[in-house]
Parts: structure tokens; sequence; C-alpha cells
């Protein structure tokens, strides 16, 4: 039977930092939309009403579903936006290593096990200490994936739009390194979290249950919690997720001026000077649009667009 101590030294690799380091880190699975643009644009604003900083991140550790040439495209468009990172953009394709070394240690401190089970199969299972999979799945799968697990209760953080959320229930176990022996998404933006001295993250509320597992990763590798705002969705007429999952349109990146005034209008930021006045350029216009930056203004539905 494997024991749980405490991480300690073993896993701490960061140190704290009191600057907000913010990011916007997209998937090149596509072109941006407008609800990636949406995203990007309030990350970036929440930074630059913070003085602090504002890094992009290159999320490309799913190579069946990246798209050829995406990676450019949305470099190209956050460009034309005025939305240039500060630092570097770190790709993670080119952090395998760094992965592969936490999850090692994970396993080393029995902080996992392999798992032959698909999602289904795991929803009625009581999970006892050490956890195992369903025996008769080995038989049926190559390979294993790799599951984290701590039997943990009680996992909390604060949202800055939706407040204190607390999950009472012991978290099933998931996902740090898929079959195909990419590392999961979990487990990636945690490691780069910490490694960027990530201080505050600003995503779409889709995300917010699944910020429980980031923040249980996060305690048994001593990162700090960070602190999240979880935007409302972007939607369509017919009430789903603007995604490029759901074939969003790409939006048009030599129009930046007016994609910029929708999104605003859409976080209720209200300027002083007309939005149809001629005299903006991308750059100008989210100056401004710092000052009237307002998280608590946001509505926590989700926003409904005829943008497809």
């Amino acid at each position: 039977m494997h024991s749980n101590p405490t991480a300690g030294s073993h896993f701490k690799l960061s140190t704290k930092t009191s600057v907000y380091r913010g990011r916007f880190a997209p998937s090149p699975t596509g072109s941006l939309h407008l609800g990636s643009l949406f995203t990007a644009v309030a990350s970036y604003l929440d930074a630059r009403w913070h003085q602090g900083k504002w890094l992009v991140r290159i999320e490309d550790i799913d190579p069946p579903r990246m798209e050829r040439g995406a990676v450019d495209s949305i470099l190209f468009c956050l460009k034309q936006h005025g939305l240039h990172s500060d630092e570097a953009i770190l790709f993670q394709s080119r952090r395998l290593k760094a992965y592969s070394k936490t999850i090692n240690k994970l396993n080393q401190y029995g902080y996992t096990f392999e798992c032959y089970c698909r999602r289904k199969d795991l929803q009625p299972l009581k999970y006892q200490h050490p956890p195992t999979c369903l025996p008769l799945r080995r038989l049926e799968q190559q390979s294993p994936s790799i599951r984290f697990y701590r039997l943990s209760e009680n996992l909390h953080f604060e949202d800055r739009l939706h407040g204190h959320q607390q999950n009472s229930n012991n978290q099933h176990p998931f996902i740090i390194k898929r079959k195909d022996q990419y590392p999961a998404y979990h487990l990636a933006v945690v490691v780069d979290d910490a490694y960027q001295n990530i201080t505050h993250v600003v995503r779409g509320t889709d995300l917010l249950p699944s910020t429980f597992n980031q923040v249980a990763l996060q305690q048994v590798l001593e990162y700090p919690t960070l602190n999240y705002l979880h935007l409302p969705l972007i939607c369509n007429p017919d009430g789903q997720k603007l995604s490029k999952q759901q074939q969003a349109s790409a939006i048009d990146p030599y129009r930046p001026v007016e994609n910029l005034i929708q999104v605003l209008k859409m976080l209720n930021i209200h300027l002083a000077q007309s939005f149809e006045s001629n005299n903006y350029t991308p750059e100008s216009l989210l100056r401004q649009a710092i000052n009237y930056w307002h998280p608590q203004k946001l509505p926590k539905r989700s926003i409904t667009t005829n943008f497809r």
C-alpha cells in the first residue's frame, strides 16, 4: 500500500510572487472565434488594470485535434487586435520533459495509478485506497492512462465573480497522462502556471468545475492556489457555447476595432467616448477600456450573440 507523505521539497519548484501575472492559453485546434477573443480581452484588461504582466501560452499537446496553421492564425489575430504578450510565448509541446518529471514524482510518492477504464466506467465506482481500475479493461487496452488520486475532502477556492466554491465530495481520480503518452490538460496547466509564476487566471465558466482537480494538484505539489475569475460563456442564438468543437466561425482579423467593440459591449464596458468614433486603433481602444474594467459588472449567466 502506498503512503501519501507531505509533498514538501519533493515537489516545490516555484516561488510565490506578489506581482500580478496572468495568461491567455489557447489550444491550436482552430482559429480564434468571438468567444476566445472575449476571454483574451478580459484576461488582458484584468492584467493591465492590475498593472501586471499578460502572457500567451500555446497549449499544443493534443496532436490529433490540432489544426495545421492554427498557431500562426491565433498569434496573427492577437497581434491584429493589439494583444501582445509581455514575455516570450510558451509552447507546451516544448515542455514534455517537465511534465514527465512531475508525473514520475507523483508516481513515486503514491498519488497515481494505471487505469484502463473508460470515463463512463468510473462513475459508479467508489475507489478505496489504493484505487484500482476494472481488471477486464486490461484485456481491451494496450496501454493505460495514468490517473491522479488523493483522498481529499472539502476542496475549495474563491472565484472573483461566482464567490466561494467548495466541493465536499471526494474527487474522482482524473487523468494526468493519456493513453497516447501525452500529458493531460490538468497536469500540464498546473505545471506551467507554476513555472510561469501565474497568479491570476481568467477563463470561461465551463472550466470552473475542473478547477477542483487543479487545486488538488496544486496542494500536493505545494503550489499556491491561484486567483480565479470564470467568465460567462458566449453562446450562439441556439444557446450553444461558441467553440471550435461546434465549428464557431473564425473572427475576421482585419476588422479588429469592430471586433473589440463587440467584445467590450459584452463585457459591460462603456467608454467616455462613443464606440462609433472612427479615431480608435486597437491599442487606443484597449488603453481606454482598461480604466473601465469592472469584473463585478460581468453577468454570471451566458451571453447570447448573433455570431455563429
